[in-house]
């Protein structure tokens, strides 16, 4: 109850200073960051982000939308993995994803703070310090520069930027003209062109989750490239070789890189595909589902020397030791009197009428000896006798029930 009434008086507050104080922005609008379409607007220091009809930019000339053609609009590349507000201590902001910012929201009752999702009311008491010191400059927000000054755009020599209400604003030169960071003016020969570099000309780098596309360093600001069809990005360069990140099994949400064993998981709002190998939005993924429980075995049907263990949620074929076979019966690599997997039938699911069995039984698993002949005996499997016979210079002996490699004399036959 005292935390309920803390976060409506210090609401009451603000509103109160932002009311009793023009904010200069109290009425305009701005372009949004990272966006041709939408724009922030302004009343009674409250800022709310609008999208622009389809066809139309916003101007930053006019201050409203305009057709696109009519507009020019150069947005810079956020930085990958960072969140943006969109406002003072709201629920919404924006998260760079691949270059570009989608809208996320906080939970109910938090508010992002410009780092992270916060209760509200923390969020606001975080700020009340700022709010008061902006107060007698009749400033909502912290001033970025002074009133008039301009510098140089990042990334286009035809631009510039030019602070209005303690903010940069981007605008834009006349046609022809460039900025001349010397005289600080648009001019028409004889300009100087800088951009404020991000990094080193050329340079490239791996895009995390990603093979199909990589970062490469352009005009002093990262740009996203896509590889050509069939090549992946690795060691530097897109190459035909497959991507080589692994998926989980029954983790859609993780992926391994190579040389380690240390699970990653992939962005918001995307999974990873077991295909392409990389992380892809969850509409388009195919995710690699699991197959069995991990530590389980079973046989491999051609070769009783082998054997299938489950790793990672997949079948994994392994190899038994020197002289060892696979015994179905008991799991393991045995190196005598094993059941090979390759000799056991089929089941079938049981007919409507399904027909009484020639040779019955009804323990399963249990051994019988074969009259006149010593090396063969018989198991019960599915209510039936199958004949087995025992490896080479094995005996079968009945009161023992099983095989005898090394007493042959002695082996009691049926």
């Amino acid at each position: 109850m005292a935390s309920a009434c803390l976060q409506l008086l210090l609401i009451i507050f603000i509103a109160a200073t932002v009311s009793g104080t023009q904010s200069l922005k109290e009425t305009g609008k701005t372009r949004a960051p990272f966006s041709c379409k939408e724009y922030d607007e302004w009343t009674n220091g409250k800022q709310v982000r609008k999208s622009c009809p389809d066809g139309e930019y916003f101007s930053e000339d006019t201050h409203q939308c305009d057709d696109l053609r009519m507009v020019k609009c150069v947005l810079n590349p956020c930085e990958e993995g960072r969140s943006y507000p969109r406002g003072f201590c709201i629920q919404s902001y924006d998260l760079c994803y691949q270059l570009v910012v989608h809208q996320k929201f906080c939970p109910t009752n938090y508010a992002f703070n410009g780092a992270q999702c916060t209760p509200l009311v923390t969020c606001i008491k975080e700020n009340h310090e700022t709010v008061v010191k902006n107060v007698g400059n009749k400033k909502f927000t912290s001033s970025q520069c002074d009133e008039g000054e301009t510098t140089n755009h990042p990334s286009d020599c035809t631009m510039y930027r030019l602070c209005e209400n303690g903010q940069w604003e981007d605008k834009s030169c006349s046609w022809l003209e460039h900025y001349d960071i010397k005289t600080n003016k648009c001019i028409y020969w004889d300009y100087q062109c800088s951009y404020d570099s991000l990094c080193n000309e050329s340079e490239v780098r791996s895009i995390f989750g990603r093979c199909s596309e990589y970062l490469q360093c352009k005009k002093g600001v990262w740009k996203q490239i896509k590889c050509e069809d069939g090549t992946n990005f690795q060691e530097g360069a897109c190459q035909r070789k497959p991507c080589p990140l692994r998926p989980i099994a029954g983790r859609c949400d993780l992926f391994m890189q190579p040389g380690n064993d240390q699970k990653y998981q992939c962005p918001l709002e995307t999974l990873f595909d077991k295909i392409e190998r990389q992380c892809v939005p969850k509409k388009d993924a195919k995710c690699a589902v699991s197959e069995c429980e991990d530590g389980d075995t079973t046989f491999v049907h051609d070769d009783c020397r082998k054997y299938k263990l489950c790793e990672n949620h997949l079948w994994q074929e392994k190899a038994c030791k020197w002289l060892y076979h696979y015994d179905v019966i008991s799991k393991e690599c045995k190196f005598l009197s094993y059941t090979c997997g390759k000799e056991q039938k089929s089941i079938d699911i049981a007919p409507t009428n399904p027909k009484r069995h020639i040779n019955p039984c009804e323990i399963e698993n249990e051994k019988r000896g074969v009259k006149g002949d010593c090396d063969s005996y018989q198991v019960c499997k599915n209510g039936e006798w199958i004949n087995e016979k025992c490896n080479v210079w094995g005996k079968f002996d009945t009161s023992e029930k099983e095989c005898f490699y090394f007493k042959m004399w002695s082996v009691k036959c049926a």
